[in-house]
């Protein structure tokens, strides 16, 4: 064994200390903190369901009969909101009708009462709205929410759709903000039914620019019967049935879809944006 100085021993001794202890303390990425604050955001207990950078269900406190099935899968791969390759998703080139989650009619998966979704998207810079990207149910149906792209004055709007008793046509939308197409854009929403009517909140903004627009929107309460859950797009048979466009979410890519059966807290929202701009 080699004879070294004692000062050198120590100093190589310290080195070792310091590199082990760096990697042990290393920085989280935007993509792991926005994973913990996820799994984290709701009192300690993590989402009913959610994918993060995998198309695959991460079932959270949901049951295990919950997968992605049904007109195609989220197998299109693609650079994320951080940049880290083929961990974000968007529909296989053969889908037909999004992806809906098997045994959301079979179970409550979205709670009436209260809960929360969000998630990063990213519309094409050739996308053609409208194009949804979740809804539950069908527009006119009580238990009606979404979230989908339309074309305003040649712009990409992102618009939230709501279930309203009150309504000639049973929903409502409102305009949450102004898309650019290529960027990538957090969107949240909650709701809570109190005194008879259901107050809905949102926040959405892109991850550039820094700006979170919020607002409000109040409606009669959604119907508790359950309605089937899908993402990037409208179940194959509606559109079959009703002779509409398929209003699918082609050609873009969504991140950290987290599904909730409590409303979020605003602070626990913002803290997830601010993270997520850290890159």
């Amino acid at each position: 064994m080699p004879h070294y100085p004692r000062f050198l021993t120590r100093a190589l001794i310290l080195t070792t200390c310091s590199l082990a202890l760096l990697s042990s303390t290393r920085a989280q990425t935007a993509g792991e903190k926005i994973d913990l604050l996820i799994s984290e955001a709701n009192l300690g207990k993590p989402p009913v369901l959610w994918f993060a950078s995998d198309p695959k269900i991460n079932l959270g406190t949901g049951p295990k009969i919950w997968a992605a099935q049904s007109g195609g899968q989220l197998a299109a791969r693609g650079a994320d909101a951080w940049g880290r390759p083929a961990a974000a998703f968007g529909l296989a080139g053969d889908a037909k009708g999004g992806v809906a989650v098997s045994g959301s009619t079979a179970t409550n998966v979205i709670n009436p009462k209260s809960g929360a979704v969000l998630l990063f998207f990213r519309p094409s810079e050739n996308a053609v709205p409208p194009m949804m990207l979740f809804s539950r149910a069908d527009w006119g149906n009580p238990n009606y929410l979404s979230l989908r792209i339309n074309s305003v004055a040649a712009q990409l709007e992102l618009a939230l759709g709501v279930a309203d008793a009150r309504s000639k046509d049973k929903a409502v939308q409102a305009p949450l903000a102004t898309l650019t197409p290529g960027a990538w854009t957090f969107v949240a929403v909650t709701w809570r039914e109190i005194d008879g009517l259901c107050r809905f909140n949102y926040w959405a903004g892109d991850l550039a620019s820094g700006e979170l627009t919020e607002g409000g929107l109040e409606t009669t309460p959604l119907d508790p019967a359950p309605g089937i859950f899908m993402l990037a797009g409208r179940r194959a048979d509606t559109i079959a049935k009703y002779a509409t466009d398929p209003l699918l979410f082609t050609g873009g890519l969504l991140q950290h879809f987290a599904l909730y059966d409590e409303a979020l807290s605003e602070d626990v929202v913002k803290r997830i944006y601010l993270a997520a701009r850290h890159r």
